[in-house]
């Protein structure tokens, strides 16, 4: 192996940090016509997020593959899409999203069993959802698979979709804890 190689073989993703990509004969899923309209105006409407500034794809945009083309995202607090986000004079983030905006395609498949790349969405058999996240069971209940409970994460991030302390009900309700149930996020 040339020395070249040797370098460039250290920042492979090892098999723990990453999953293979779907088998073409991936199995999904049977999805209900009426909720993959909804989930699809959702996703493209910024009122999920606490300013009503961000949307989902304003970050993981079908122009950009799905992701943004940046190294470190800009959530809320931004403006513009793709690599022509940038920071705004108006409402500055507290910081940047330390990780970028992965791509969306095929994480429905039925053999992707971990979310996010530390592994904290997981299906798992044992909890009574069939999903476990840091967040215990105020982010399991109600939640048809680890894809939909791992979408609502960057809706109650402060930099991401959420906004900051008292900038808006939905910041405050992530600060104060409810996650979940009638005056939750």
């Amino acid at each position: 192996m040339s020395r070249l190689a040797a370098i460039f073989a250290l920042f492979l993703p090892s098999a723990g940090l990453a999953q293979d990509l779907p088998a073409p004969d991936a199995v999904f899923p049977l999805v209900n016509a009426d909720e993959a309209k909804l989930g699809q105006l959702l996703f493209f409407d910024p009122i999920l997020s606490g300013n009503k500034t961000v949307s989902c794809a304003t970050c993981h945009h079908p122009r950009f593959a799905t992701s943004d083309g940046l190294s470190l995202g800009i959530g809320e607090g931004g403006s513009g899409i793709g690599t022509d986000r940038v920071v705004g004079d108006l409402n500055l983030p507290e910081q940047r999203i330390p990780r970028n905006s992965p791509a969306l395609f095929n994480l429905g498949a039925s053999e992707f069993n971990t979310m996010f790349h530390d592994g904290r969405v997981q299906k798992d058999i044992r909890q009574i959802y069939g999903v476990r996240t840091p967040l215990g069971e105020d982010m399991t209940k109600g939640f048809a698979s680890i894809l939909s409970a791992q979408a609502m994460f960057p809706v109650f991030s402060a930099d991401e979709m959420a906004g900051h302390l008292s900038e808006n009900d939905i910041s405050q309700a992530v600060r104060q804890g409810f996650i979940s149930g009638p005056n939750g996020v």
